[in-house]
Parts: structure tokens; sequence; C-alpha cells
């Protein structure tokens, strides 16, 4: 079952987001603001003509490439047509987010956001007993034009669902994520 507007506003309310503004909340769903900072794919992508993620170095060993860059703040970014610039970026929501042990919660593009020509890879899913978070973007422009994202300006929208039961373990146990700020890149699984 998926949570309407007053159910969302009791839940974040009572501090499942934070910061919360009452205005974000939709009839079935809750926006979330863009977060001040981004990372950018590692400059060394820019200067390799073969992709691959691994790399020889002089004594033959191979070493694992960084794939991103390091998180800078911004207030405006203009994310760039494919070829001619950055196009494809990590980003974060403003808001901590914590996921009930009996909820899920599922990421959608808001419309507007689609129609700029933003989109998202929908990487993210919300599961029982994510916490303390901020929710990582990963978003490429589509379009054939440059697109201007703003810090603090609704971007994503978080829909709530009600699961049968809680699971056995939550993903306070099985995660690697929990407690995340800022646009965190992957993370290796212990």
């Amino acid at each position: 079952m998926i949570w309407n507007d007053r159910r969302i506003r009791e839940w974040a309310e009572t501090g499942g987001v934070t910061p919360y503004a009452e205005d974000l909340v939709n009839p079935a769903s809750l926006d979330l603001r863009l977060g001040d900072q981004i990372r950018e794919p590692h400059e060394i992508w820019s200067r390799l003509s073969v992709i691959d993620l691994r790399h020889k170095i002089a004594d033959g060993s191979i070493e694992q490439l960084p794939l991103w860059g390091e998180p800078f703040n911004f207030a405006t970014y203009w994310l760039m047509p494919h070829g001619k610039g950055c196009n494809f970026i990590l980003c974060h929501s403003l808001e901590f987010v914590n996921i009930p042990d009996d909820m899920a919660a599922i990421l959608y593009s808001k419309s507007s956001t689609g129609r700029r020509g933003v989109e998202h890879l929908h990487a993210g899913y919300g599961d029982p007993g994510w916490n303390n978070s901020q929710w990582t973007w990963e978003i490429h422009n589509v379009a054939p034009w440059p697109i201007k994202l703003e810090a603090g300006k609704p971007l994503m929208q978080q829909v709530m669902i009600r699961m049968t039961e809680a699971p056995l373990r939550n993903y306070a146990v099985t995660g690697r994520y929990n407690g995340q700020v800022g646009p965190t890149p992957e993370r290796p699984k212990v």
C-alpha cells in the first residue's frame, strides 16, 4: 500500500525526513531537493582512449582506476549534453531520510525534471532500515541543451510503500550505505 499525503506528513514530522518542508508533500509522494555537492567522473577518464576500469602500471601489476573525483560544493551547476562536457554526475538529496522497518521507498524523477532532459538511473531503492542517510542520485543529461541544476530545488520524488511485514534482516544489517552523506560512490561489499 502506498502512503498518502496525510501519512507522509506524519512520518516526516516525527523524524522521517530532515529538513522537512510541508510544501514538498504531494498526494502520494514527497519531493526531495538537490543537495549542494556533486561528484564528476574522475579527470583520468577524459584522457583515456580505451575504457577499462583496470590500468596496467610500470611493474606489470593492475590498479583499479578511480571512477569519481572528489565532491565539490555548488549553488548552480550546468549539466552538459553528451559530447560537450560533463553529462553524468553523482549528486545527493538535501534531505536525510529514515525508512521504517515495515516500509520501502522508491525514487522517481519529477515530471518537470524529465521534461527538461534530466534522467535518473534509478539505482536507488530505500530498503527497510535505511536510516540517517541522504540519497545519492546518478543523473545525466539526455537533452541536446545544457541543463541548469540548482542546489535546494526539488529534483526527485520519493514514494513510500508499506510491506506485508518487516523483513527478517533489514538494511541496517545487510546494507553498506546507511549514514551516507553527500554524493557517495560505490562502496565495496565486504
